[in-house]
């Protein structure tokens, strides 16, 4: 008997851009960064969701948050992880470098990295009474601004 095992495609780089989005971050980073940028997230791509042992990866539970949320029920800490995520706090951290020009002594900036906007209502709603409270000359939002790599990005949107 001649067995054959169909192959699972393999994830293959650069095939989900647009090629007006490619030619624009090129425009913007240069062909050599933009298309370095798009190997490394090809890269990550294909370790969650089509190339090895990608089973253990979080964003392929798709149980995952019930689980999670059933366990911290069942120990009760639930209510004191959703009192943690939503105790949202501004810091202030003065820098001093020798390599800052004097114009910028006083310059402020607001640094606001993974939101994670459509998990959690309560941090959200806590960041919008904060923000009008700091004053800063510049603002900069890095980091995961929605929980799942892909899919509908509405909730991140409208946090």
């Amino acid at each position: 008997m001649d067995l054959q095992i169909a192959e699972k495609p393999r994830h293959r780089p650069g095939l989900s851009i647009d090629r007006g989005v490619l030619e624009k971050l090129e425009e913007r980073l240069g062909q050599l960064h933009a298309r370095q940028r798009l190997g490394i997230e090809d890269e990550r791509e294909g370790r969650v969701f089509g190339q090895g042992i990608n089973f253990f990866h979080p964003e392929n539970w798709y149980l995952s948050p019930s689980v999670i949320r059933t366990a911290l029920m069942a120990t009760g800490l639930y209510w004191r992880a959703r009192r943690n995520a939503e105790d949202v706090k501004i810091r202030r951290h003065d820098i001093r470098s020798p390599q800052v020009p004097a114009s910028f002594d006083g310059f402020t900036i607001l640094h606001l990295s993974d939101l994670h906007a459509d998990m959690n209502g309560g941090a959200m709603r806590r960041l919008i009474d904060l923000l009008p409270t700091v004053s800063y000359d510049l603002g900069a939002l890095t980091g995961d601004y929605r929980r799942d790599t892909c899919g509908p990005c509405e909730g991140a949107i409208e946090g």
